[in-house]
């Protein structure tokens, strides 16, 4: 319900940009010649140089797509959008887990995640379904994962989703490269398993991981001739000049302002200035910054109960980790919002915990709901109006 709020009027949009190429690539693309895909670039030659991709999945939804609506842009749109609803249900789900499962809290950070207002253009754009569908199977992979660490010794059926979903993230967008650092995160700060180090069921995951990544590179070596990092598709940064620092700073910044809806008209008069920390900006991004640790801190010391220490595990691991992890390989691509639509599933599960955390009553927890997601939504269509 939340996307169709957001999202009803980007049906009506037409093609836009690389939209024409992939489309045109796929809508009769046949399905016996797609298992070539998985050891050759998906763009199959369709710019001048080569992109060091492997997108098989990505390409499977274009050929339905074309297979069920030809060239009509309205099926191509549909099927972002239920991507999209597909991506805030796992996001509910996951947040249903962490919260205790507090119905409110998980359906909070749904309705967020579902309206941030990040996400105007990966949604309306055809071609950005690549982050809907890479951050759906990512969700899909950490669920079965954290199941997997409640099950009965000898029990695998979630172990075989985990490498399933895996396998879809490597083979749909390379970002998936960042996905064992989420997990070690996840067992580290939300579970505290790997303090069990010595116990088999700690490592099995890891391996079965380990195994799904060594075919993908083993494929990315037979289509590349590149089997190691300098095969993920971009070039990577030289990590020993000190401006390589100043930029990843400053791109954290700006992106950290991006899933802050509140901050985006400071953000855009930032944007307008070149993005300078100085004076007045620096100063705003102060208060920011200290705003945001007095509140979780505030949330934090609140915590009381059995419940205390899950809820600071869970903003620990929804906070900062997961905000590092889904941010820091950008810097090996080009600057865009559109590149957070994963990094938006911690702020989503974030702002539901403290808002829980709060606002302890139901009328108190609904009314704060109800304006938080009015606030996203507002955001929202102010960003899909151009």
């Amino acid at each position: 319900m939340a996307t169709a709020v957001g999202f009803t009027s980007t049906l009506r949009d037409y093609f836009l940009g690389d939209d024409f190429a992939y489309v045109g690539r796929y809508w009769d693309f046949p399905f016996a010649a797609w298992p070539r895909l998985f050891v050759g670039d998906w763009a199959g030659g369709l710019w001048s140089a080569r992109l060091n991709e492997l997108r098989p999945f990505n390409a499977l939804l274009f050929m339905i797509d074309g297979r069920l609506w030809g060239v009509n842009p309205l099926g191509f749109h549909l099927t972002n959008l239920l991507l999209h609803a597909g991506c805030a249900t796992l996001v509910g789900v996951l947040a249903l887990r962490v919260t205790g499962r507090s119905l409110g809290g998980a359906l909070l950070a749904t309705v967020l995640f579902a309206v941030h207002p990040v996400h105007a253009t990966a949604v309306t754009w055809i071609c950005g379904r690549v982050d809907l569908l890479a951050t759906g199977l990512a969700l899909a992979a950490l669920l079965a994962f954290l199941r997997d660490r409640d099950e009965r010794p000898g029990e695998t059926r979630f172990l075989w989703l985990l490498a399933v979903a895996f396998a879809g993230l490597l083979w749909t967008k390379e970002v998936g490269f960042t996905f064992p650092a989420l997990l070690i995160a996840a067992d580290t700060i939300l579970l505290g398993r790997l303090a069990r180090w010595r116990e088999w069921r700690t490592w099995r995951p890891y391996v079965v991981v380990a195994a799904v990544f060594a075919v993908y590179l083993a494929c990315r070596g037979i289509a590349f001739g590149v089997a190691g990092p300098s095969g993920v598709g971009a070039g990577l940064p030289d990590v020993t000049r000190g401006a390589f620092f100043a930029e990843f700073f400053q791109r954290e910044f700006s992106y950290a302002a991006y899933l802050a809806p509140p901050t985006q008209p400071w953000l855009r008069a930032w944007r307008d200035a070149g993005f300078a920390l100085e004076g007045r900006s620096l100063a705003r991004l102060g208060l920011l910054a200290t705003g945001v640790i007095v509140l979780a801190g505030a949330v934090a010391l609140s915590c009381r109960g059995a419940r205390a220490q899950v809820d600071r595990r869970a903003l620990g691991f929804f906070g900062a980790a997961w905000f590092l992890i889904a941010t820091t390989p950008l810097m090996v691509t080009y600057f865009s919002p559109r590149h957070l639509y994963p990094a938006t599933v911690g702020v989503a599960v974030v702002v539901a915990l403290l808002i829980r955390g709060l606002l302890r009553t139901r009328v108190a927890f609904a009314l704060g709901a109800c304006a938080l997601a009015a606030l996203f939504a507002g955001q929202l269509f102010r960003a899909l109006a151009p």
